[in-house]
C-alpha cells in the first residue's frame, strides 16, 4: 500500500502543477481584488458574510463526511470476493456516490462565490471527484462481468481509508462481511420501504386535500355563476316588468288623451248647437213679431200718404230674415 500512500502525498503538495493547483493559484492571484471589494463592507456586513461562510463549511463538512462514509461502505462492498455483488446493488452503489459528490461539489461552488475556501477544503473536493470516479469505474466493470486485480482496486484511496477515521469498519472487519452487507441493506431497503411508505401517505393526503380544494372550488365558481344568472334574470324580468308598465301607462295617457280629445268636441259640438239654437230663437221672435205686425197692419190699414217722402220705414221682414238665414247656414257648414 506504499504506492496508493506515495500517490496521496504527491497529490497534496501544493507545488505540483496540477488542475486544483492552478485552479488555487488563480484564485490567490485574485486575492487582492477580493480583498478589496471586503474592505468595502460595514461592520453589519463583515458579521453577516462570515456568517454565511460559517454555514456554507459546515453544510460542506456534514455533506462529505456523508461522501465519505458511503465511499467506505462501497470499498467494503468491493472488495469481497467470495460472491458476485448483485446487479441492483451495483447500481446504488454508483447512484449514491455520483449524488453524494456531486453535493459536494455543488456546496463547494457556493462557498467559493461567497469567500475563498481553504487549501483542506479544495484538496477535500479534488479526493471527492478522484475517488467518486475510481469507484463508479469499479462498480461500472463489476456490472459488465470483469474482476480487477486485488492489486489494481484502491490504488488512488489508501489515505482516505488508513485515516483514524475507519474505527467502525475495522469493528465490522470481525464479522461476517456478507451477512453485515445483507443487513445493511436490508435495512436500508427497510428505512426506504417506511420512507416511501410515508412519503406515499402524505401524497395521498395531499391529493385527497387537493381534490377537495378543486371541488370545493367548483362548487364555490358554480354558485357564483348561478347567482350571477340569478341576478341578470330578475334583471331582465324587472326590464320587462317596467318596459310592461310603460307601455300600460303609455296606453292609458293615449286613452286619456282620446278621451279628452272626444270631450273637447262635444264641447264644441255644444257650443256650436248653442250658438245655433240662439240664432234659431232670435229668428222665431223676429218672425213672430213681423207677423203680429202685418195682422196690426191688415186690421187697420194705413193712411194714403200726401207727402212723396214718408215720416215712418215699416219694418221689412225680408230684409231681417236675410241675414239670420245666412248665420243659420254657417252654422250648418260649421256642424257638417
Amino acid at each position: 500500500m506504499s504506492k496508493p500512500q506515495e500517490s496521496m502525498i504527491e497529490r497534496e503538495q501544493p507545488e505540483v502543477g496540477k488542475p486544483g493547483d492552478a485552479e488555487c493559484n488563480a484564485e490567490e492571484a485574485q486575492q487582492p481584488k477580493r480583498s478589496q471589494r471586503i474592505k468595502t463592507l460595514t461592520e453589519k456586513g463583515k458579521e453577516m458574510q462570515e456568517g454565511k461562510v460559517k454555514g456554507l463549511q459546515q453544510k460542506f463538512n456534514y455533506i462529505y463526511d456523508k461522501w465519505k462514509t458511503q465511499v467506505k461502505s462501497a470499498k467494503q462492498s468491493l472488495s469481497q470476493t467470495a460472491e458476485p455483488l448483485s446487479d441492483d446493488l451495483l447500481q446504488d452503489i454508483i447512484s449514491d456516490v455520483l449524488g453524494l459528490s456531486a453535493d459536494v461539489q455543488r456546496i463547494y461552488e457556493e462557498l467559493r462565490e461567497v469567500s475563498p475556501p481553504n487549501q483542506d477544503t479544495r484538496r477535500r473536493v479534488d479526493q471527492c471527484v478522484e475517488i467518486s470516479k475510481f469507484i463508479v469505474s469499479k462498480a461500472s466493470s463489476w456490472l459488465g462481468g470483469k474482476t480487477p486485480e486485488e492489486e489494481q482496486q484502491w490504488s488512488e484511496t489508501g489515505s482516505l481509508f488508513n485515516s483514524s477515521t475507519t474505527t467502525a469498519l475495522s469493528i465490522l472487519k470481525g464479522t461476517s462481511e456478507h451477512t453485515g452487507r445483507s443487513s445493511v441493506k436490508r435495512q436500508e431497503a427497510a428505512a426506504e420501504a417506511a420512507a416511501s411508505q410515508a412519503i406515499l401517505k402524505v401524497l395521498q393526503e395531499q391529493e385527497k386535500e387537493q381534490l377537495e380544494i378543486q371541488h370545493l372550488e367548483a362548487e364555490a365558481k358554480k354558485k357564483i355563476a348561478d347567482e350571477e344568472a340569478a341576478a341578470i334574470k330578475r334583471c331582465l324580468e324587472r326590464e320587462e316588468e317596467e318596459a310592461k308598465r310603460k307601455a300600460k301607462l303609455e296606453e292609458e295617457h293615449a286613452a286619456i288623451q282620446r278621451t279628452l280629445e272626444e270631450k273637447r268636441r262635444k264641447i264644441m259640438q255644444l257650443e256650436t248647437m248653442k250658438s245655433l239654437n240662439a240664432a234659431q230663437a232670435r229668428i222665431q221672435v223676429y218672425d213672430q213679431a213681423n207677423s203680429v205686425k202685418e195682422e196690426r197692419e191688415e186690421d187697420n190699414p194705413a193712411p194714403v200718404p200726401t207727402s212723396p217722402q214718408p215720416l215712418y220705414v215699416p219694418f221689412v221682414p225680408q230684409a231681417s230674415t236675410t241675414p239670420s238665414n245666412d248665420s243659420t247656414a254657417e252654422l250648418v257648414k260649421v256642424l257638417a
